[in-house]
């Protein structure tokens, strides 16, 4: 052992310790940023977005998904500590990153929500089903599930296609539909988020 190894380990142990100071302080600068931009644009960021550290998770999981900070702050949200993420932006996400998928939506009315996909190169073919049924074993009858059923059913089969045959795309992640509790009213056909 020479004399530089215990120096190269000290140097290496302090490039660590300034990394770490390096990220803190950048997490704290960006808390500070996210509390400034929450209070001066209430009325522009989604209702959904309580407090600067929703805001920051919210974007840096978008920014995995290649999103911008906007897109990220509209589209995805947090329900009992789960990152969601709109069933809209998963078909999107997969639309747009794997354009040669066929997706077909055989059904989407008030009983049932049928996809059939095929993910390239694949020649196999996968049918996903959410069904009114469904949603009632799983106890999903609140407001939005009475309001808008088909538009519910869709969201839960677009989640379910996702996780099963588009998980790299989406990160697994779930649509709001799918966490239990309920996403407050739709707005312009898209709904917010509510946090738990």
């Amino acid at each position: 052992m020479s004399e530089e190894e215990p120096m190269t380990n000290e140097i290496a142990k302090q490039e660590h310790a300034n990394t770490q100071d390096i990220s803190l302080s950048d997490a704290r600068a960006q808390a500070t940023y996210w509390k400034r931009m929450l209070h001066q644009a209430r009325d522009m960021i989604p209702s959904h977005i309580r407090n600067e550290y929703q805001a920051m998770l919210v974007v840096e999981h978008g920014r995995t998904l290649g999103l911008d900070a906007l897109t990220s702050l509209q589209e995805i949200g947090v329900i009992k500590g789960k990152v969601v993420i709109s069933a809209k932006l998963q078909m999107a996400l997969v639309r747009k990153q794997c354009p040669r998928a066929r997706i077909n939506i055989k059904q989407c009315d008030e009983k049932a929500a049928v996809i059939e996909v095929q993910r390239y190169p694949s020649d196999d073919v996968t049918v996903i089903e959410f069904s009114a049924d469904d949603a009632k074993r799983a106890g999903l009858q609140g407001n939005n599930w009475q309001k808008y059923p088909a538009d519910m059913l869709w969201a839960r089969a677009v989640s379910r296609m996702c996780r099963r045959v588009f998980p790299d795309v989406t990160l697994g992640d779930y649509a709001p539909e799918d966490i239990e509790g309920e996403v407050q009213d739709f707005d312009d056909d898209r709904p917010t988020i509510e946090v738990l």
